[in-house]
């Protein structure tokens, strides 16, 4: 069927009651990334308009599935229904869905929701910390008092940071710029280099795809067209993978950014990294 046939037939799912939860399952199949972009769309535009318990279910369920771009609208969708919100939180509170996955955006719709009782589950939840990670940063904390040197900072920068991030016209368009965050306080830096996974970007989660062949690739998804995704690994190469051709596609609820700089940065390094970062 053309992809225009398979517009018109979405529309028509899940309007008789006899077959909606039926439909409902069709629809949530839709939403894997075999399909077309705004094939994927109409299928999640349909699923909204069905008030349906399944349905927030049914959009959890292909959760690792989904890149990011669907993954914020699938947020909003889980947000407009009370239900749904609850499956949403259940989802996060058994770990089907890491809170840092949540943006920030969504985060505050919740930790605002007019019902007390989700406000208080997700202020839980989104304020729930890795405790080894939190003792490490606090461990950290001796940076503030150490005085730094920008110029071995810059060697340790090209040596850790630069496959994956730029500064100063040097390194790789894969995480976010450093220059951006060259006047956050030590404190904010510290957690982001040593606890990445805290709080991070939807756009730097790391994908895994394979394909029909057998190729495992992973990486951030670096852009999206109706049939194609763009796969950009921690090196900073771009892989372009037609959607016709996935077999698989799922994330790690990770960022791309790992844990574990603490064994090749000390204090002392970590003090001449930043210094480098903010010079």
């Amino acid at each position: 069927a053309s992809e225009g046939d398979r517009l018109l037939a979405i529309r028509l799912l899940g309007r008789g009651p006899a077959s909606q939860t039926e439909d409902v399952s069709r629809l949530g199949e839709i939403l894997r990334p075999q399909f077309s972009a705004p094939v994927q769309q109409a299928a999640l535009d349909r699923l909204k308009q069905i008030n349906n318990p399944q349905v927030g279910e049914t959009l959890l369920t292909g959760w690792k599935n989904y890149g990011p771009s669907l993954r914020t609208e699938v947020l909003s969708a889980l947000l407009s229904r009370l239900e749904w919100v609850r499956d949403l939180l259940g989802a996060i509170q058994s770990g089907r869905i890491a809170a840092a996955e949540v943006s920030p955006v969504h985060q505050q719709r919740l930790l605002r929701h007019s019902e007390e009782k989700i406000r208080k589950q997700a202020g839980k939840l989104f304020a729930a910390r890795n405790p080894d990670r939190q003792k490490l940063i606090e461990n950290y904390a001796v940076v503030n008092h150490l005085t730094g040197n920008a110029e071995r900072g810059a060697a340790l920068y090209r040596q850790n940071c630069l496959a994956c991030h730029q500064l100063k016209g040097e390194g790789n368009s894969v995480g976010p710029d450093l220059g951006t965050v060259a006047d956050k306080p030590v404190e904010t830096l510290l957690v982001a280099i040593l606890d990445p996974n805290q709080a991070f970007e939807t756009k730097y989660i790391n994908y895994t795809a394979v394909t029909k062949s057998g190729r495992e690739l992973s990486g951030i998804i670096a852009a999206e067209t109706p049939n194609s995704i763009t796969l950009r690994n921690s090196g900073g190469a771009d892989e372009v993978i037609l959607r016709s051709d996935l077999k698989e596609l799922t994330s790690s609820k990770l960022s791309l950014m790992p844990e574990g700089l603490e064994t090749i940065l000390k204090p002392q390094d970590m003090t001449d990294l930043i210094a480098y970062i903010r010079k």
